[in-house]
């Protein structure tokens, strides 16, 4: 996926725009501002993504040929009455299993989607004329919180509880069981073998994985703070603030990369960044604690 180069195309865009006007007037910041959550839906989605692709490996596994296994069909090529397309078929069709995914992942992961796309939806029709009024910042403040803390979150969680592919795990356990009974040597010893160099490519492509969910839900966490500090001060920002804020938020989405050792610091200053905003702003506290179905009752006591 070409996540960064897609922020890099977007944000270039924006600041562009920024560059070439020298006004400050409300449309150029109301623009940004849409152009700054449409990159943040961007990123969530990405993640979200990434998450679902990961449920779907779960469940999936390729079974490891043997040499015992490809002695047998060689073997059994001669004597069988298949055709030939038949014959590799049948003999792929019971080399791979495809379990159904968690359903209840899925719903979770659809529900985000939705409120991912209705916040986008926000700033896809600015009024002309009347380019983000007060109402309108209220309405999207609580949103950029509120999905701006579920990305800090989902990365936590990710960090805590790593994705595990658990059906090439079973894989594992009974190839390397195959191999305990096993009385020849050299045949258990080419078994073993065999079931290790899987295990080690099971741990680096979870490890990957894993780095790769985080990764997305770091970038969509800053994106997310962008806004909601573009939001947060946008009576008082000119264009150049925003072209300021802008740049430093890219320099971090970039810097959060995949197999990155400092992924772990990162998830702990945006934690940490969360715990702050929570005990020193009361609004982020109420969204914290209010389910995104709700959240349009806050918007009428939250300050622009």
């Amino acid at each position: 996926m070409r996540i960064e180069s897609k922020t890099k195309g977007v944000v270039a865009i924006l600041l562009f725009s920024l560059i070439v006007s020298s006004t400050g007037c409300t449309k150029e910041k109301a623009q940004a501002i849409k152009t700054a959550a449409e990159q943040f839906n961007v990123e969530a989605k990405a993640a979200i993504g990434l998450i679902r692709a990961g449920d779907k490996l779960n469940a999936t596994v390729i079974f490891t040929s043997s040499a015992q296994e490809v002695k047998s069909i060689a073997d059994n090529f001669p004597k069988s009455t298949d055709t030939i397309p038949n014959f590799v078929n049948n003999k792929l069709s019971r080399n791979k299993t495809n379990a159904p995914g968690n359903p209840e992942l899925e719903k979770q992961l659809a529900q985000m989607e939705q409120a991912y796309d209705l916040f986008g939806s926000m700033f896809r029709s600015l009024p002309r004329g009347n380019f983000f009024a007060k109402n309108a910042v209220k309405k999207s403040k609580v949103y950029a919180i509120k999905l701006t803390i579920e990305m800090i979150q989902v990365a936590k969680f990710l960090s805590d509880n790593h994705f595990e592919f658990s059906a090439r795990r079973q894989d594992l356990y009974d190839q390397y069981d195959a191999a305990k009974k096993l009385t020849d040597p050299t045949a258990q010893k080419e078994a073993v073998l065999l079931a290790t160099q899987q295990l080690i490519k099971l741990r680096d492509d979870e490890a990957k994985a894993n780095s790769d969910m985080i990764t997305q839900c770091l970038k969509a966490a800053e994106a997310g703070k962008l806004v909601t500090d573009l939001i947060d001060r946008y009576q008082k920002l000119t264009v150049s603030d925003i072209l300021d804020l802008t740049k430093n938020a890219l320099s971090i989405i970039n810097d959060v990369t995949g197999g990155n050792p400092d992924v772990t610091a990162a998830i702990a200053r945006y934690d940490a960044f969360r715990t702050n905003k929570i005990n020193t702003d009361p609004l982020w506290k109420d969204v914290m604690n209010t389910d995104v179905k709700n959240l349009e009752s806050l918007s009428g006591s939250s300050k622009p």
